[in-house]
């Protein structure tokens, strides 16, 4: 969810300032949606959100901060999730990184870079793409792992592993194999790929010749802990994990595959504050971690909850309602999103804006 905008450059260059993440000034982010022109806004993460401008035929990313302050320069044609404290952003030199003051700690020089996690982040240079190697570096910007060769993807370390994924079109073999933080292989390699990591398992899709792609777990030994046998990327939270069968049906597994709501709904989404996104008969309510529906299948759509509060929709209009099922800001918006550190964004006919908890939103200053 992001939104468009007109602006000159030197107006983010004007505005910087450091972030405060303790609150946040409606008046001060409609003031800089206004300035800016900003036509794309992003939820909040550790007190920023991103902000996109255009200047002629591109646009450009920043980020702005709680009290409407520009922190990070609307100067890069991409710009990512905060995490390990730096941001991954890119300019016409290529992928680099920055804090979260706007501080440049490593300059763009890469080709493609991912986030830091665990104090490192794969980057590959160009000279690395024409091989089809990446590197890991550390928050220096040294490399730590030199060139993986004849690599397709590299993923993320997590518990001190990081999956590597090769294909080769030769043999027609596709497999993911595991590395510790000097490079060593931990896991050779298997026939699956690697999308993420959830509840301390790498989420993993069957690769083998011949068999169909279904999704499982594999613990960092290499295990197999979740037969790749579902249709949907598991991902887990407060302990369970949606899953969807063969019938096209949707339930909840826990971390050993074992089945803990029945495979009952049309669509579910993950738990959050203690309650799942569910759908029956076409409308969306909510259930608890026994299953038990506690609020109605009665929204046309609807989000999972977040900070307490879940986005619903009736009868075409968005609003919000609470852990009760209580409506608590009406269903009058065009487009709303998940609340972040006590603010979301919302659609008034074509344009975006901030809302709090109270129904307070940066529409309310002209």
């Amino acid at each position: 969810m992001f939104i468009a905008a007109l602006m000159l450059m030197g107006m983010c260059q004007n505005l910087l300032a450091q972030t405060n993440e303790s609150d946040f000034s409606l008046k001060g982010l409609s003031q800089v949606i206004k300035k800016m022109q900003i036509i794309d806004l992003g939820d909040f993460q550790e007190g920023l959100a991103k902000i996109k401008v255009n200047k002629g035929d591109t646009n450009y990313w920043g980020m702005i901060n709680k009290k409407g302050e520009i922190v990070i320069p609307c100067n890069y044609t991409s710009i990512k999730k905060v995490s390990d404290g730096l941001i991954s952003v890119e300019d016409e030199n290529g992928f680099g990184y920055v804090d979260k003051r706007g501080n440049v700690v490593i300059k763009c020089q890469y080709k493609e870079a991912n986030d830091f996690s665990e104090g490192l982040a794969a980057v590959s240079t160009k000279e690395d793409r024409k091989s089809d190697s990446w590197q890991f570096i550390d928050i220096k910007g040294k490399t730590v792992i030199p060139p993986i060769e004849q690599v397709k993807i590299v993923g993320d370390f997590h518990n001190g592993v990081a999956p590597i994924y090769k294909e080769d079109r030769k043999n027609k073999m596709k497999t993911t194999y595991l590395i510790d933080k000097k490079g060593n292989i931990t896991v050779p390699p298997q026939e699956v790929r690697c999308f993420g990591f959830s509840g301390g398992l790498f989420l993993v899709r069957n690769e083998a010749k011949g068999q169909p792609h279904r999704y499982g777990m594999m613990n960092k030994d290499g295990k197999i802990v979740i037969p790749t046998k579902y249709n949907n990327k598991l991902s887990f939270s407060d302990g369970l994990a949606v899953a969807e069968n063969d019938e096209r049906m949707f339930g909840f597994i826990d971390s050993a595959g074992d089945i803990k709501i029945a495979f009952q709904f049309e669509a579910a989404a993950d738990f959050n504050n203690g309650l799942a996104l569910i759908m029956k008969n076409g409308k969306c309510g909510y259930i608890n971690r026994n299953g038990d529906i506690v609020i109605p299948c009665q929204f046309d759509e609807a989000y999972s909850f977040s900070d307490g509060f879940a986005a619903v929709c009736q009868e075409g209009k968005w609003g919000y309602i609470d852990l009760n099922g209580k409506i608590v800001i009406p269903c009058q918006y065009k487009r709303v999103y998940s609340f972040h550190e006590g603010i979301a964004v919302i659609k008034i006919g074509e344009k975006y804006g901030f809302i709090d908890k109270k129904g307070n939103s940066t529409f309310d200053y002209k």
